[in-house]
């Protein structure tokens, strides 16, 4: 077989393919070593402590919620300059200044630079994380081989599907108490710590008498901690049911075991791999997956409220952070139709509407010229509606004389919505929201009826009271709730009570026994819920957080229901980053005293040494 190649050319063409190889890899190694540099790193810790101190600062003007969204679970933040100076730190100024609000007075005078971009949350976290992968890309070497390696590879893939699979496995549990909520009974998961602290024990103080490559030092102090396991597992043993921790706390040590048995096999799995640097990177595997549990909190997680009165029953709960806007109409089957228009469309078409000194230009009073943007186009119903004002918190009084937002029927006609500045971070209490809306016919946008629909009249009331409308002869009826969310799944409260502390009315617990049923089932499952301990069910979970006492025999209970099907990393990821950093510092520690008793000079001051 003949070829046109000559040797010199081949060869010339194997060394640029072998240079670009090189150029490749040089490229990437430097794009490595920028991501995972140490400067980087501070630059993140500096900029996260930035976002927090920020978002701090920020609750003193706006709830909790509404902070986390806008400075930590988002790409980039707006920083609004008035949150860098709360009212109560800065009244004095404010007093000097003669104006209600320093900080607002200060983003006056900015104009469009009142709101600046900075890293959020998220993107902080997000480079963190690649950071942090990537130094330990460049950093961290395999050193084991052979049999080594494979058996480093198998446990560690063995801890990472032993973490996956406790995870999805604590959305499997139902109910409260043991037998139903973990695999064990209680004293099952007593008797397994009893025991795991009995074989560390034993462990430890085996290693202290029979190695032979310890130190003194070493041995005393690994056959100190030892020693001290034992006695504790002794004495928990001996203490029997009086030393034994209640049915909330034994809960949580379970959750603790199994992420202690994840965070072994990985440790055994990455000592194998990395030999001295296993704890360490351990320690960065938990930190990591406490990031990602966070990401995952923020995108999956929900939170609601569900609040009953004693034999009442209901299928949605409510989110107390979002609004809607709710118009019912009755179908011809007697059930109830309904549209729900979001708080955020609301929000939206009203930041569109203009308060001009000239009355004939308002957009926000009523009467006033309507914008195409404050309009909100309903596809299910025959009309559309235009938002004048929405208020996220506010309070209603007396109408007036002179009033501009005067209204002509309902509650509009004798009370006026004013206005307040939205709950903070630091109350217990949640917004009162009110929006002002015109109904519009369809294509020629003629205003059919103006209306007041406040959250305090339609939920807030121990009668809710709605806005009506006549459109084609159908009634509509208009409540401005908190946003519902309906389950697949109906709950009765059978009853509630509350324990106070002896002599005092601080309530010590809330309990409340619910009945839960499950449609085209007879099957009806009943729990108690009380505080520290929630019920566990179909991948939600209740938590007893209130009671009310509402006269007459009646009483109301409240109870957060949460969706998180990651509830179990925070727990794995602390166990990791703990066994991990209990194995560096150990390792480190161990190898102090041993020099310290080959060198004495290494763990004594010189007698001439000043300080």
């Amino acid at each position: 077989m003949s070829s046109t190649t000559l040797p010199g050319e081949f060869s010339s063409s194997h060394q640029e393919s072998e240079s670009m190889d090189s150029a490749l890899s040089g490229a990437l190694v430097k794009a490595l070593e920028v991501l995972g540099s140490l400067k980087l790193t501070c630059v993140m810790f500096a900029l996260s402590m930035v976002i927090v101190f920020v978002g701090s600062l920020a609750q003193s003007r706006r709830d909790v919620w509404q902070v986390m969204e806008q400075y930590f679970r988002t790409w980039v933040a707006k920083v609004d300059v008035q949150d860098l100076f709360p009212p109560s730190m800065f009244s004095p100024l404010a007093q000097r200044y003669e104006v209600e609000d320093f900080g607002a007075m200060i983003a006056s005078k900015l104009g469009p630079f009142q709101s600046l971009p900075f890293p959020g949350g998220w993107t902080i976290g997000l480079i963190m994380l690649i950071n942090l992968t990537a130094a330990h890309s460049l950093k961290f070497k395999v050193r084991a081989r052979g049999l080594k390696l494979a058996a480093g590879i198998v446990l560690t893939a063995l801890g990472m599907l032993l973490t996956y699979a406790v995870v999805v496995t604590g959305n499997m549990q139902m109910g409260v108490d043991f037998g139903e909520n973990t695999l064990l009974s209680k004293e099952s998961i007593w008797f397994l710590m009893l025991g795991g602290l009995g074989i560390a024990g034993i462990a430890a103080v085996a290693s202290a008498l029979m190695s032979a490559s310890m130190g003194p030092l070493s041995r005393w102090f690994l056959g100190g901690i030892g020693a001290l396991l034992l006695t504790v597992a002794i004495v928990f043993l001996i203490g029997g049911e009086n030393a034994r921790l209640n049915l909330s706390n034994m809960r949580i040590l379970w959750q603790l075991l199994k992420g202690g048995a994840c965070a072994l096999v990985l440790l055994l799995g990455s000592n194998l791999l990395f030999d001295k640097r296993g704890g360490i990177a351990v320690l960065h595997f938990g930190v990591a997956l406490l990031m990602i549990s966070e990401l995952q909190v923020g995108i999956q997680a929900k939170e609601n409220m569900l609040s009953l009165v004693e034999g009442e029953t209901s299928s949605f709960v409510r989110d107390i952070r979002v609004r809607e806007l709710a118009i019912i109409s009755q179908r011809a089957d007697n059930k109830d139709e309904v549209v729900a228009v979001a708080e955020s469309r609301l929000e939206d078409a009203a930041s569109y509407a203009s308060s001009s000194e000239d009355d004939a230009e308002k957009n926000d009073r009523a009467g006033g010229p309507i914008l195409p943007e404050q309009v909100i186009e309903l596809e299910k119903l025959p009309f559309d509606i235009a938002v004048r004002r929405f208020y996220r918190n506010s309070t209603q009084r007396a109408v007036l004389p002179d009033d501009e937002m005067r209204l002509p029927s309902g509650l509009g006609k004798f009370s006026v919505a004013k206005q307040l500045p939205p709950v903070t971070g630091m109350e217990e209490t949640s917004d009162t929201s009110a929006v002002y809306v015109d109904l519009l016919e369809k294509g020629s946008q003629k205003v059919i009826q103006s209306m007041l629909v406040s959250q305090n009249a339609s939920e807030l009331r121990g009668v809710p009271l709605a806005e009506t409308a006549t459109v084609d002869g159908k009634e509509y009826q208009f409540y401005l709730r908190f946003q519902r969310s309906y389950q697949p799944y109906s709950v009765k409260l059978i009853d509630v009570s509350r324990t106070n502390y002896i002599g005092t009315t601080t309530p010590r617990d809330y309990r409340s026994v619910i009945q839960i049923t499950e449609p085209g089932s007879d099957k009806m499952e009943e729990f108690s819920v009380w505080m520290n301990n929630p019920l566990r069910f179909k991948g939600e979970t209740f938590y007893q957080t209130g009671h009310q006492d509402l006269g007459a025999g009646k009483e109301m209970t409240t109870l957060s229901v949460v969706n998180n099907q990651g509830w179990m990393l925070p727990y794995i990821a602390c166990m990791i980053a703990m066994f991990g950093m209990f194995a560096q510092f150990g390792q480190t520690l161990f190898r102090f005293l041993d020099r310290a008793v080959r060198s004495p000079e290494l763990a004594t001051v010189p007698s001439s040494a000043t300080v």
